[in-house]
């Protein structure tokens, strides 16, 4: 039984259709790269996975039961989202940001318990981020703040990842930091799907590859194996030959 099942969905969003039969198993470990261009459906799908919003047609399963049947806080507990951007407000210290992470299934008004100091404490030193525990969140860089928001979902305790196009805004340095980061925590046995527009780094990061186009899958497996010139042309909608980037054989 795979840990989150979507199961030919299909989405439409105020009458138009967004998702159309999309289906995906994710096992622990799995390290999925979701590809398309824009308004193929990537951040619907995702919201769909984490049960922000309902298929019209299909099932989503975690743990082998429609998210229909997980309240809330059940699922805060299996399921972590890290949004595309993040817009800090207040300067409250890293160490705090992500121990919101635990209010998801505590409720904000509980005092911290030691067992959730300890899951901060671990997120912080599994992420390697632990010496920015007392810097305030608007002080730090965008990879060292998308760092501390994959933090706050692993405090949560869950063991599926979901991340909404992460590297947007980060220079290629942090955006290989990131990309390292989630291939430790894919060994770690986490589940991570994460949305990205760059075909080629997808190829080099992910061991699995959805691509969507106008809400259909049209390609779904191994990434070095699918994400090859034609198909990378096939899936943007491009005539020419890719010159740019790494070659692909």
């Amino acid at each position: 039984m795979s840990l989150l099942e979507v199961d030919a969905i299909s989405y439409a969003l105020g009458g138009r259709p967004v998702l159309d039969q999309v289906s995906l198993a994710l096992e622990a470990g799995d390290l999925v790269g979701l590809l398309g261009p824009n308004g193929a459906g990537k951040s619907s799908l995702l919201r769909l996975m984490m049960g922000l919003a309902r298929p019209a047609t299909g099932h989503i399963r975690l743990h082998g039961r429609d998210l229909g049947h997980w309240s809330r806080m059940a699922m805060a507990a299996e399921v972590g989202y890290v949004p595309q951007a993040h817009v800090a407000v207040f300067p409250y210290p890293v160490v705090d940001v992500v121990a919101m992470g635990r209010s998801v299934q505590h409720g904000l008004w509980r005092s911290p318990r030691q067992t959730d100091r300890d899951a901060v404490a671990s997120a912080l030193e599994q992420l390697g981020i632990a010496h920015l525990a007392r810097r305030a969140y608007t002080e730090l860089s965008g990879g060292e703040r998308q760092s501390v928001l994959l933090a706050r979902a692993m405090a949560q305790g869950c063991r599926i990842l979901l991340l909404d196009e992460p590297t947007t805004g980060l220079d290629f340095g942090q955006q290989q930091r990131l990309y390292t980061l989630l291939q430790l925590l894919s060994r770690q046995g986490y589940a991570i799907v994460a949305s990205s527009h760059d075909p080629y780094r997808a190829r080099e990061v992910f061991d699995q590859a959805l691509m969507l186009r106008a809400g259909a899958v049209v390609g779904y497996g191994p990434s070095q194996d699918l994400l090859d010139d034609a198909a990378i042309r096939a899936l943007y909608g491009l005539s020419e030959p890719l010159r740019t980037g790494p070659a692909i054989d």
